[in-house]
Parts: C-alpha cells; sequence; structure tokens
C-alpha cells in the first residue's frame, strides 16, 4: 500500500507543482529569518563577555620603569610599554594642523583582536617610521594607507607650554608611512561614526616602539612604564610594585586595561539589541508556523474531492494522512534545508549595531580569533 500512498502523492503533486515550489520557497524564507535571527541573538547575548575577554590582560603597570628592569622583576612573564606621546601632524610648511594622541606599541607582537583593522596590514616592526591610525586620523588629515605623514613632536622644554594648554610643538619632525587604519575598543561604544566623522573626535597613530626607544631623548614625555603580566596574577602584584619601589622611587601604579570599563555600559546597549533579535525571531518563527498551518490547510481543501475519491477506492483514513503527509514532506525538507543553508549565510550580519562592532569573529572567517594576541589595548591616551 506504500506504493499506492506515493503514487497518489506524486500524481497529486504533479497537479500542483508551482504552489508546491512557492510552499518550499516560503518554508526556505521563513526558516532562514528565524533561524538566523534567533541564533543571533544568542551570539549577541555573549559578544560583551567575549570582547571582554579577547585582550591580552596584564596584571598591573609600573611608572617609571625601563624594559630591562620591568623583566626583572620578581614573577614577571610578560610586559607592554606604556607610554604617551604628545603630536602633531603638520603640513607641507612645517605648520601643524592638529593635534594627534599617540603611543608606542610592539608591532612584531601580533594585535590584540579587540583592535579592529579596517584596511591596510599592520607594520610587522622591521620599520620602525611605518605606523598606524584610526578612521578619525584620515578623516582629518585626509591621509590613509600608502600615505606619507609628517608628525612634530614637542620639545623637550615645551612642558611649561602643555601646562598653559599652548599646543603649538615646535620640537623635531619625523615623516611616517601609514600601513593600516584601525578601530581603537574605545571607539567601539561611539555612535556611527563620532570619532572618525567629526573633526573633534580622537585622533589615533599607533607608532613603533623601536622608533620610540631611538628618538625618545629628542622630544619631550612623560614616562615610560610598562604593564606587567604575573605568573601569580593579582597576587603577585605586590611583591612587584615592591620590587620596582626599590629600583625607582615614586612611580604610579594603575590599572591596566581601561577598555573594561566601559564594558558594563556596552552590555546594556547590546542587551536591548538582543532583546531586540530574540523577539523578532520567536514572532517571525510562529507567524510563519501560523501560515504553513493555513497554507497546508487550504491545500487539504483542494485535494478533498480526491480524497472522496480515495475512499470510494478504499482508501482508510491513515492512508489519506500518508497521502498529505508524502505530498507536503518533499517541499517541507527542501525549504527547512535551503533555509538552514541560508541561515548560515546571514549568520555573518550578526549581531547588529554595537554588538556588531563587538562581534571578533565571523563566519567562514579565514584568520582564526584565536591567534596570539600582542598588548595594543594597553596605550594610554591621556598624558601620564
Amino acid at each position: 500500500m506504500l506504493g499506492s500512498i506515493r503514487y497518489v502523492a506524486r500524481a497529486q503533486r504533479r497537479g500542483t507543482r508551482w504552489a508546491i515550489v512557492g510552499f518550499a520557497l516560503f518554508i526556505a524564507v521563513a526558516s532562514a529569518l528565524s533561524i538566523a535571527l534567533i541564533a543571533g541573538s544568542r551570539r549577541s547575548a555573549t559578544v560583551v563577555q567575549r570582547f571582554g575577554a579577547a585582550g591580552y590582560h596584564f596584571d598591573v603597570a609600573l611608572f617609571p620603569l625601563e624594559r630591562a628592569e620591568a623583566l626583572s622583576l620578581p614573577g614577571v612573564t610578560n610586559v607592554a610599554i606604556q607610554a604617551y606621546i604628545a603630536s602633531a601632524v603638520v603640513d607641507a610648511n612645517g605648520v601643524p594642523i592638529d593635534g594627534v594622541d599617540s603611543g608606542p606599541v610592539d608591532f612584531s607582537v601580533p594585535p590584540d583582536p579587540r583592535f579592529r583593522v579596517l584596511r591596510g596590514t599592520p607594520p610587522d616592526g622591521s620599520d620602525p617610521y611605518e605606523i598606524v591610525v584610526n578612521e578619525g586620523f584620515t578623516l582629518r588629515f585626509g591621509k590613509d594607507v600608502g600615505d606619507r605623514v609628517t608628525l612634530r613632536m614637542f620639545a623637550l622644554d615645551q612642558n611649561d607650554d602643555l601646562e598653559q594648554a599652548i599646543y603649538v610643538p615646535t620640537g623635531p619632525s619625523y615623516v611616517f608611512t601609514i600601513t593600516a587604519v584601525f578601530r581603537h575598543p574605545e571607539e567601539v561604544a561611539l555612535n556611527e561614526y563620532f570619532s572618525s566623522r567629526n573633526s573633534d573626535g580622537q585622533k589615533f597613530a599607533l607608532l613603533s616602539a623601536d622608533f620610540y626607544e631611538q628618538h625618545r631623548d629628542e622630544f619631550l614625555g612623560f614616562g615610560t612604564g610598562f604593564a606587567l603580566q604575573l605568573d601569580k596574577g593579582a597576587d603577585g602584584v605586590s611583591a612587584a610594585t615592591d620590587a620596582a619601589a626599590a629600583i625607582h622611587s615614586g612611580q604610579k601604579v594603575s590599572t591596566v586595561d581601561p577598555i573594561e570599563a566601559s564594558l558594563p555600559a556596552l552590555s546594556s546597549s547590546v542587551q536591548v539589541e538582543t532583546l531586540m533579535l530574540l523577539l523578532i525571531g520567536i514572532g517571525s518563527c510562529v507567524v510563519s508556523t501560523a501560515l504553513v498551518v493555513v497554507v497546508v490547510r487550504t491545500q487539504q481543501r483542494n485535494y478533498d474531492r480526491d480524497s472522496s475519491e480515495l475512499r470510494a477506492l478504499g482508501f482508510t483514513r491513515q492512508q489519506l494522512v500518508g497521502v498529505a503527509v508524502a505530498r507536503t514532506l518533499p517541499a517541507a525538507l527542501v525549504g527547512t534545508l535551503v533555509g538552514s543553508v541560508a541561515a548560515i549565510g546571514l549568520s555573518g550580519r550578526f549581531p547588529i549595531g554595537i554588538g556588531r562592532q563587538l562581534e571578533l569573529s565571523r563566519v567562514f572567517r579565514s584568520t582564526s580569533p584565536s591567534s596570539p594576541r600582542g598588548p595594543w589595548q594597553h596605550l594610554r591616551w591621556s598624558r601620564g
């Protein structure tokens, strides 16, 4: 009797071929949206936590300190330079255009994944005059990947000028080549995109640590320190700071990852996005399910005449149900399969909004987010 059920179902499908195709397409679209939205809400729910955990976390920062001194402290397993360079971009005539927040980084170490490279390639550390800038820098100064830019530093005797809010550097100038444009983690919370579309937003430039070491005695500086990663974590901070105090008096101890301070605010914003995705996904699932039921029942009415004839031929109630299932099941399976594939393709669109800026991984991404991380996130964008 199974053969009879398949034969009747096949004959009915031939008579309503395009209706079946439309039914399959509807299921594909509905399932793609529902699966993508609900899965996207789940990714969104954990994005802030994953973003915060992605950085290479240090335990304490000490000032002033040299690299060799930092490495000599008890329990130190890794260090990252901490320094601030006051500078300004100058035009072809050497006239300052606007100030830039700068800091040295070790480009030979892979960057923290929270620093999103928007275009270009970060330096490999071989050329001390290669730099990375943010979008606020490129929009303010009209410079982008491959361009050369001149930065003038403040002179060694200009500390009084800065204290009097005189921001006109008179120190040496250096010519750098931009190799990449990046998004600083602290820019993520800004609307699209205050820091880059408003000239009053911050302009960041990451300079090579080698350049800083070679030239730091030529311009005004504010002290060099190092962020320390300790084998005992927070339990080793006291021993490290005591040892540092024996080397230099008056060192400054500070927290290292200011990005974490912004996570609660980011979490509140992302929770709204997560709830919205979940509600839309559930709503889409409920509505599409109801529509499928309506479509199936409407189709069944079209076959009521066939059902009467089949009953006259001896088909039982169970066999008629089998015909209905065999008639719609292939379309449902094809639609669900296509919808699932489409949902995977759409997954790269989620999370949305701020959550999307925080998301560190993308489906089928060529680079792994679990690759080794470096200390780029420990730069300071304020004096001292």
